[in-house]
């Protein structure tokens, strides 16, 4: 089944609101979580694809004291917030690129992205996965946040689609056991996982790269 692309230039979700400054607090709250335990020597470099806000990169910066990060996305809207956020700190770099036809020198200490792969099904999800494993240096971490199909997420879409608010067409949810099928694919090893619910409930996965 071919599903309509969302358009993107509908998207209010980079504006500083009440409501959006809640759900970034949440899904922070879940790279948190997932990050417990792990110790990693400062001034890694961290890449983010799909990046949006910037809003975790720049959190996973202060948390690691980060010498370099890379926001990928093709959205002037969501470049332009990331910027706005980073103020040039952590030697930054913001690139519009498609995430399918990317190109950076060097491997990073962190891959990750949030609200991406939710919008790519079949082979292209495949080689979405991949390409964070790609930018990943050997026991590098990867961390996938995405939305599952739980009640709480049934509810608030269809209602959503009744008031027709809902913009995100190309978005299918995803469960925790069918991305640990797909990473099992690739030379990894899942460190943790979490659960985030902000009212449309997302889960988080947290792996290795060996």
């Amino acid at each position: 089944m071919v599903l309509r692309k969302t358009n993107w230039g509908k998207y209010g979700g980079y504006e500083d609101s009440f409501l959006m400054r809640l759900f970034l607090n949440r899904i922070w709250a879940g790279y948190d979580k997932l990050l417990s335990g792990v110790n990693l020597k400062s001034g890694i470099k961290i890449l983010e694809l799909g990046a949006g806000s910037g809003y975790n990169s720049l959190n996973l910066a202060v948390k690691f004291k980060a010498s370099k990060v890379v926001l990928v996305d093709f959205n002037d809207n969501a470049l332009k917030s990331s910027r706005n956020r980073f103020k040039g700190r952590f030697n930054s770099q913001f690139l519009k690129k498609d995430v399918f036809d990317l190109n950076i020198n060097g491997k990073f200490d962190i891959v990750h992205s949030q609200g991406l792969i939710e919008h790519f099904q079949g082979r292209k999800l495949k080689e979405l996965l991949r390409i964070h494993l790609r930018f990943a240096k050997k026991n590098g971490l990867i961390i996938l946040i995405y939305p599952t199909p739980t009640i709480s997420y049934r509810i608030i879409r269809k209602l959503a689609e009744i008031a027709k608010k809902w913009i995100f067409a190309d978005e299918v949810p995803l469960r925790k056991e069918q991305l640990i099928n797909l990473m099992s694919e690739n030379n990894v090893e899942l460190i943790n996982s979490t659960r985030i619910h902000c009212g449309i409930t997302e889960d988080g996965l947290l792996f290795m790269k060996k």
